[in-house]
C-alpha cells in the first residue's frame, strides 16, 4: 500500500477523500498534473498505489510523484510512504531508541487523589489497579498530578499527567518526546484493552476510564497521521464519541473521512444531553456498548 494521505499531508498537496465529487471508495482524488485538471480527477488507490485520471487515463505512481515533487528522490518517497498488508511501517521509536521507560510517581494513591477521582464518580481503587495510576509527591516534578501510564503491547511507552487542583497550571502534560518510547500523539491510549476489531474513539483518558474496554483515546481532538494509521491497523470500525462542539465535531468528521479513505468504517455518534463522555452514567455506558455490540 502507498500512504497517499500522509504523503499529501506532508508535502501540502490538496486532495479529496471518498464521498467527495469524482472520488470512489478506497481512493483519494488529486488534481491531475498531466492534463491541467482542476477538479481532482486523478485518483490514487489506497490499497495498491494505482493511479488513474478520469480525463487522460492511467498513470504510473512514479510518474505522478515526479510531476508533483520534481526535486525529490521518488524512490525514497515510495519506500517511506509504503507499507505491507498487515502492519503499517511507521517509525514510532524516538531518536534514543528506548525500549521501555520507567513511569515516575508513587503508589498506592494518596487520599487527595482518591478523593479527586471519587468526586468525579470514579472508583479510585478500580482505576488504580486497572490503569496503574500513580501520583506525584509534593515538591516533586509532578506534584499534585495524577500520573497515567501509556502502554502498548504490554510495555510502558509513555505517560500523561493530569492536575487534580483547579490552579493555573496546564491541565494535561505529556511525557517529553525524548523520554518516551512512542510519543502520545503517535499512538492511542488503552489499545491493549481493545480486543475487538471495532471500538469507541474518544478524546481523553478520563473518557476511556468511563467507557472501559474496547475504547481508546487520541489525547485530544487533533489527530496525527501516525495515530490514524495505528487505528487503521487495529480496527475495522470506529465509533467516534467526542465532546459536543463545532471544532471537535469538525475534527472528528475529518478523521472519519481519512479513515474511510483507508478502508475503515468510521461513524460519528452523538448522545443527547451529554457534554462530556467522561461524565456519562454507568447505565448509559452499558446501554451504548450493548447497542454497539461492545458489551
Amino acid at each position: 500500500m502507498f500512504d497517499a494521505i500522509k504523503f499529501c499531508d506532508d508535502y501540502s498537496v490538496e486532495y479529496s477523500v471518498e464521498g467527495s465529487k469524482n472520488v470512489s471508495a478506497g481512493w483519494i482524488g488529486l488534481r491531475c498534473p498531466f492534463c491541467g485538471d482542476t477538479s481532482n480527477h486523478l485518483g490514487i488507490e489506497i490499497s495498491s498505489g494505482r493511479c488513474f485520471c478520469w480525463k487522460c487515463g492511467g498513470k504510473r505512481l512514479e510518474s505522478v510523484l515526479r510531476k508533483i515533487v520534481p526535486t525529490c528522490n521518488i524512490s525514497d518517497i515510495i519506500t517511506n510512504y509504503s507499507w505491507g498488508t498487515t502492519e503499517v511501517k511507521t517509525k514510532t521509536e524516538n531518536k534514543h531508541n528506548l525500549k521501555e521507560i520507567v513511569i515516575p510517581g508513587e503508589i498506592p494513591l494518596a487520599k487527595v487523589y482518591r478523593e479527586y477521582l471519587s468526586n468525579r464518580q470514579f472508583d479510585p481503587v478500580y482505576l488504580e489497579q486497572k490503569y496503574e495510576l500513580r501520583y506525584g509527591k509534593p515538591y516533586s516534578k509532578y506534584e499534585y498530578r495524577l500520573i497515567i501510564p501509556v502502554k502498548y503491547k504490554n510495555r510502558y511507552v509513555s505517560f500523561q499527567t493530569r492536575r487534580v487542583f483547579n490552579n493555573k497550571s496546564i491541565r494535561y502534560k505529556n511525557c517529553k518526546i525524548e523520554d518516551s518510547v512512542i510519543q502520545n500523539k503517535n499512538t492511542c491510549y488503552n489499545l491493549d484493552n481493545c480486543k475487538k476489531r471495532y471500538a469507541i474513539g474518544v478524546e481523553g483518558v478520563t473518557d476511556v476510564w468511563r467507557i472501559g474496554d474496547d475504547s481508546f483515546a487520541t489525547f485530544g481532538t487533533s489527530f496525527t497521521n501516525k495515530q490514524l494509521l495505528t487505528i487503521k491497523n487495529h480496527f475495522d470500525t470506529v465509533y467516534w464519541l467526542y465532546d459536543p462542539g463545532e471544532e471537535s465535531e469538525k475534527k472528528a468528521r475529518n478523521a472519519a473521512s481519512k479513515l474511510s479513505a483507508l478502508g475503515l468504517n468510521a461513524e460519528i455518534i452523538k448522545i443527547d444531553g451529554i457534554n462530556d463522555p467522561g461524565s456519562m452514567k454507568e447505565e448509559l455506558v452499558i446501554e451504548l456498548k450493548k447497542e454497539l455490540r461492545l458489551y
